[in-house]
């Protein structure tokens, strides 16, 4: 008897010991059958940690859920343990994936970290191969790698369905430090952890996982699709090229970005031109399509969409641009006290100033055919190679060229939708630019020195080594994008920089509220300038004057007049204060800004890099850019009377901080897993029989 119950035991114990040893399952890579271990399927295992910050995690019926507020997170280092996680075949994998869902409306960060055997604690690190999504049809796209609160997380896109696939070439101790799943820290693990952020969900972000597996064998090539989406119309298209293409060289305007205003009983958005034909209208993150006659229908002859009853297009209600907190209320949200509620919103001004979706979500993009002969009223910027005669020598011949970006937020990064890590991933403005340079035969090198919330003061300081300058009448530090103060780095920078073209870009506007008047704007930056020349005397430069503000400052007119000064007949400038001002004559402001006060949008990020192109790149702008005069101030505004401004947005939404942002059943899998679920239990069964059988010969004996 003794034995029989031993030999029922041992099999009870192999079986606990390996209950997914024969789990299998398949995933659709690219129409490559993956076989796949199944690591847990959340019915095996035990909950042992309880999740912090603004949400929730729990396990119900094999389904790991979280879910978090919009704009916040939740996460825990140690919540689950058991299954298979431990088994000594985790050393060979080369993949960790999950059959995952989101069940949001926006973008979720999602990062995997948690212990190893021996204690020793894992995240992502910011080296390694790329991760990966392969959806339930099997197309296959390189997940977007973003910092989220000091790790690595992946985006999974909104309502994304299937496997998010985690390569253990990216396993270490930290983000910052080097991968060490290869180099002895290929241990199974002991507990799992996760960490979601929501990117602005219009509920929660809520991610399911069903499941955690792992793959021991390299994946096969496959083609990569750019993104997940919706949109089936054949005519679509949004290249890299077109993205870059000066909108005033061809009748096709890309991605354009409107909005949907309610002014009494309608509700209408307005292009910058007239088109002759309407090819596309998609939401913001360039993914969903709306219908014409269903979402929207265009007063034909003139630049009007109206919103359709029934759309799903989103809109800005009454009085929203103004602050008012809800659709037919009468509060308003919170004044500018250097924070926002909890949407992201504040009232600067009496205007509306926002961080968070409920602005860039309401933002839709059209492309539209028109007659060229419109962008004749638009002011462009000419081809300036007499005032950048080095450079753009060095562009014709391909030698590389060293550029440096020198200015406030809009150059840090503010508020491409890239640098907030937020679809459609468009890169900020540096990057757009040299990526364009070096894609089109210019090697570039790019150095980007953008800190939000700086002035000219700042600026200057920084180059001097300085900790503090004097504006209005206090000191203030000169921290840099991380808080922190600066000290000399950008001095020794400075010095140590062998800039081909320095691009100068303190914007005029809200920075400026502190008490840096235009006399002084001008003679800090050509302090800046002397600066760069000392080290570097052959450098030249190109200032970029900012965008028009909200509330529409009188002053900013004073500083963009010192801007031509100090380009004088010498050195290059791009005013885009002017070309913007031309955009507002035909386009809401809120259909160009990515806060409603100082920063632009995708789309007008994308035409400050189209403009300065134009200066920079003899061609870029076709015919009119060659044609066109030279930067003078007869083609600025005139200078108004300054006015007071509200206390500096920079300083906070200039900063870079980003946005607070923050499993799928997959048929081809479940029929493996309950094939060798079948055989498993035919083995437990076989076993208690043998047991029986031996307790029923011992009795006989």
């Amino acid at each position: 008897m003794k034995k029989a119950v031993s030999l029922l035991l041992a099999a009870l114990l192999l079986l606990l010991a390996f209950p997914a040893a024969a789990a299998q399952q398949t995933l659709n890579y690219g129409g490559n059958d993956i076989s796949c271990l199944t690591l847990t399927d959340f019915t095996d295992g035990n909950v042992v940690g309880e999740a912090s910050g603004s949400g929730t995690m729990a396990v119900t019926d094999g389904i790991l859920t979280m879910a978090c507020n919009s704009g916040g997170y939740v996460e825990c280092y140690s919540f689950y343990d058991g299954g298979n996680i431990a088994a000594a075949e985790v050393a060979d994998a080369v993949w960790i994936g999950f059959s995952v869902k989101n069940c949001s409306d926006a973008d979720i960060h999602f990062a995997f970290q948690g212990t190893r055997q021996g204690g020793a604690k894992f995240r992502m690190s910011n080296q390694g191969e790329d991760m990966l999504l392969a959806n339930a049809n099997g197309q296959v796209a390189k997940a977007q790698a973003v910092v989220s609160n000091n790790r690595i997380a992946a985006v999974l896109p909104a309502n994304f369905e299937g496997a998010l696939l985690l390569p253990t070439s990216r396993v270490s101790t930290s983000m910052n430090n080097p991968p060490d799943w290869n180099n002895g820290g290929n241990k199974s693990f002991y507990s799992l952890g996760f960490y979601i952020k929501d990117n602005g969900s219009t509920g929660q972000g809520i991610v399911e996982i069903n499941d955690m597996f792992m793959i021991d064998e390299v994946l096969p090539e496959v083609e990569f699709v750019e993104q997940f989406t919706d949109i089936t119309n054949p005519e679509y298209s949004y290249t890299d090229q077109q993205r870059i293409q000066a909108f005033w060289t061809e009748n096709v305007m890309y991605n354009e970005t409107v909005c949907m205003l309610q002014e009494g009983d309608v509700i209408s958005a307005h292009t910058l031109f007239t088109p002759t034909r309407i090819i596309s209208v998609v939401n913001n993150a360039l993914n969903k399509e709306y219908k014409e006659g269903v979402d929207y229908t265009w007063v034909e002859g003139t630049n009007e969409l109206r919103w359709l009853e029934g759309s799903s297009i989103p809109y800005f209600y009454e009085g929203a641009l103004m602050g008012l907190k809800e659709e037919g209320s009468t509060e308003y949200v919170k004044d500018w006290d250097g924070s926002f509620d909890e949407t992201g919103r504040c009232r600067l001004g009496g205007v509306l100033y926002c961080v968070g979706p409920f602005v860039y979500q309401k933002q839709i993009a059209i492309t539209y055919e028109y007659d060229l002969s419109q962008a004749e009223d638009i002011s462009v910027a000419s081809y300036q190679g007499d005032r950048l005669p080095s450079f753009t020598q060095k562009l014709k011949n391909g030698e590389e060229a060293s550029i440096l970006f020198y200015g406030s937020s809009s150059f840090q990064g503010a508020d491409a939708s890239g640098f907030h890590g937020r679809a459609p991933y468009m890169p900020i403005l540096s990057d757009l630019m040299g990526n364009y340079l070096n894609d089109n035969g210019m090697p570039a090198k790019i150095t980007n020195l953008g800190v939000g919330g700086w002035n000219t003061g700042a600026g200057l300081a920084a180059l001097k080594g300085e900790t503090s300058y004097t504006a209005g009448g206090q000191s203030r530090p000169v921290n840099g994008t991380d808080g922190k103060p600066v000290g000399d780095r950008y001095q020794q920078i400075a010095q140590a920089g062998d800039y081909d073209l320095v691009i100068i870009g303190f914007f005029a506007g809200n920075n400026y509220g502190v008490g840096i008047n235009a006399e002084q704007f001008k003679a800090d930056i050509e302090a800046m300038m002397d600066i760069f020349r000392e080290n570097n005397p052959q450098c030249e430069f190109l200032i970029l004057t900012g965008m028009v503000t909200n509330p529409k400052d009188t002053y900013t007119p004073a500083y963009v007049e010192k801007a031509y000064e100090i380009a004088g007949e010498e050195h290059a400038l791009v005013d885009m204060y002017k070309t913007h001002s031309d955009i507002l004559k035909t386009k809401d402001f809120i259909s160009t800004s990515g806060n409603n006060i100082n920063h632009g949008n995708d789309w007008l990020i994308r035409v400050t890099a189209q403009s300065m192109l134009s200066a920079m790149v003899e061609n870029f702008g076709g015919d009119r850019a060659m044609q066109s005069p030279e930067p003078s101030p007869g083609n600025t505004p005139t200078a108004q009377t300054p006015a007071a401004t509200p206390t500096n947005p920079g300083s906070t939404a200039s900063a870079g901080t980003p946005v607070a942002t923050s499993s799928a059943d997959n048929p081809s899998q479940n029929g493996d897993i309950t094939l060798y679920a079948v055989i498993a239990g035919i083995a437990v069964i076989g076993a208690v029989l043998a047991c029986v059988l031996a307790i029923r010969r011992k009795k006989k004996i």
